[in-house]
Parts: C-alpha cells; sequence; structure tokens
C-alpha cells in the first residue's frame, strides 16, 4: 500500500508540473529563452575564437614557410649575382657588347633578387604577428635576412647616373632594419627559441663585420660558442669566425684585388635554409653568356696574396 500511495502522489505531481508547465512558460518563457540563447552564443563565441587563434597560428606558421622559400630562391640568385660580377673581374678586356650584356644580367637579377625579398616581407610581416614566441622569433631572423641579404646587393654598373638601380633604401638603412629584427629575438619572450637566437647572433656577428667592429664580431662568435644549447656543429663554426676575423682585419695590399667571385663590400651572411654562414667567396658557376660573344681570350684577374 505504501509503495502504491508512493506511486500515486508522484503521478499527481508530474501532472500538476505539467498543467502548470504552460502558465510557468507564460511568466518565465522569455526569461528561459534568453538565458539558452545567452548560453548558446557564449558557446558559439568560445569555439570561433579558439578555431580562429588555431588558424591564425596555422596561417602565420605557412606564411613564414613560404617567406623562407622565396628568400631561400633570393639566395640562390645571390649566388648567379656573386657569378657575374666575377665575369667582368675575370675578363676585363670584354667590349662594349658583351659588357652591356652582363650588365643587363646583373640588372635582371638584381630586380628578381629584390622582389623574392620583397614578397618574403610581405609574408613575414603576417608571421611576426603571431602568439607564438618561436613562430615570431624565426619570423623576425628571417626578416633579418631579408634586408641582411637586400644589403649585400653592391652598387650595379651604371648606377653613377641611375641612382635607382641600387633600389630604394640604401646598405645602412637595411643594415639597421637587419640589425632591429635580429635584437628582438634576443629577448623575452622570443629569446626561448634557442635555434632563432643562435641564427639572430650569427646575423648581428655579420653585421658587426661589415662594419668592422671586430671586438663585437668576437663577443657574438663567443656567444653563441658558450651557449649550452649550441650543437658542437655550429661552436665549431663560430670558431672558425673568429680564427677569421685576424686575417679579415688585415689591409689589401698596394695593386691587389678582391679574390675572384668576391662582391664588392661584402662578408657572409646567416644562411636562410640552417643556422651558418655564407662563404664570403661566392661559389664559382658556369656563367650564361651566349658563345658568339665570349671573348677568344681572357684575362683572369690576380689573386689576393
Amino acid at each position: 500500500m505504501k509503495a502504491e500511495r508512493r506511486h500515486d502522489l508522484k503521478t499527481n505531481s508530474l501532472a500538476n508540473a505539467l498543467a502548470d508547465f504552460p502558465t510557468f512558460m507564460r511568466v518565465y518563457g522569455s526569461r528561459v529563452i534568453l538565458g539558452v540563447l545567452i548560453v548558446a552564443l557564449a558557446g558559439l563565441l568560445i569555439y570561433n575564437y579558439t578555431n580562429g587563434k588555431s588558424t591564425q597560428e596555422n596561417l602565420a606558421r605557412e606564411a613564414l614557410s613560404t617567406a623562407q622559400m622565396d628568400l631561400a630562391s633570393a639566395k640562390s640568385d645571390f649566388g648567379d649575382l656573386g657569378e657575374l660580377f666575377q665575369m667582368i673581374q675575370q675578363r676585363p678586356m670584354l667590349d662594349a657588347r658583351q659588357r652591356e650584356f652582363v650588365n643587363n644580367q646583373i640588372e635582371r637579377v638584381a630586380d628578381k633578387i629584390r622582389a623574392n625579398a620583397s614578397d618574403a616581407q610581405k609574408l613575414l610581416s603576417d608571421a611576426v604577428n603571431s602568439n607564438d614566441p618561436a613562430v615570431k622569433a624565426d619570423a623576425e631572423v628571417q626578416r633579418g635576412n631579408a634586408n641582411l641579404l637586400l644589403a649585400g646587393i653592391p652598387s650595379l654598373p651604371g648606377s653613377t647616373t641611375r641612382p635607382s638601380l641600387n633600389g630604394e633604401r640604401s646598405k645602412d638603412d637595411l643594415l639597421r632594419s637587419a640589425e632591429d629584427s635580429y635584437n628582438q629575438v634576443l629577448h623575452a619572450p622570443l629569446n626561448t627559441n634557442a635555434e632563432a637566437v643562435r641564427n639572430a647572433r650569427f646575423g648581428l656577428a655579420t653585421i658587426a663585420e661589415d662594419r668592422k667592429d671586430w671586438d663585437k664580431a668576437k663577443q657574438l662568435y663567443q656567444q653563441i660558442i658558450d651557449d649550452p644549447s649550441t650543437p658542437d656543429l655550429f661552436k665549431t663554426q663560430a670558431r672558425g669566425h673568429q680564427d677569421e676575423l685576424a686575417e679579415i682585419q688585415k689591409p689589401l695590399l698596394a695593386g691587389t684585388q678582391r679574390p675572384i667571385g668576391q662582391l664588392p663590400d661584402w662578408g657572409s651572411f646567416p644562411a636562410f635554409s640552417q643556422p651558418t654562414s655564407m662563404p664570403s667567396t661566392m661559389p664559382a658557376m658556369s656563367a650564361s653568356v651566349p658563345a658568339s660573344t665570349q671573348p677568344a681570350a681572357t684575362q683572369p684577374a690576380s689573386s689576393q696574396p
């Protein structure tokens, strides 16, 4: 009997609740609906924020990756530019037609380098806004590399009468921009990216060498060596650069020329695909001068003793 009584009470309570539900909805329905909408909207905003943040980070990483490819292409073109300057040094007896051809090629390659670097800079402008300090640090290093690469383009033939051939920004301006980007990486929170810090120090050492600030360059290489996170490969490389500083400081003897293949006013800079430095002497490569325009004999420039 007691069980039946409890069942009847529950049934009556449910019936009463259902009977009162329309009245409850008339009084409180709008509040209930508003509450449900608020909860749903909050959930949607949280989802969109989380998903949007993830999408933004993915876009930043993609921009960084694409920029690195653009700079790798520009670096390859820089090698071609070194080859063309090498040709001028090796063949001082080029006639007017041959020299015009080479000069036109130099202008074409320099424009291509600047175009790739410009594309990379646009992409890196998005990457440096990443909320991930590691991504932002890598982006700053690449920005520094881009400006350092542009600063390494020497004065082009004919720029005395056509200054626009040398680009819109001066070498000093480009070096300052590169220096600013590298220095960003050495401070928190970007300095948690050890590889980026190492790359930045290599870049800053390159700038110091270009400015003939030998003590600062040596100090930066020593910081790379003393950093416990630096792999032995890069410690060895930094020591090698330190050993070369004494030779770099020696002035060229009167009557000697810059080593064949070395671009004027240019040293070395960090590679774009790994934290090593590009050798100051550009690798020798075959030149694409039509056979009909090649001179019958060449006279190599004297090498540095």
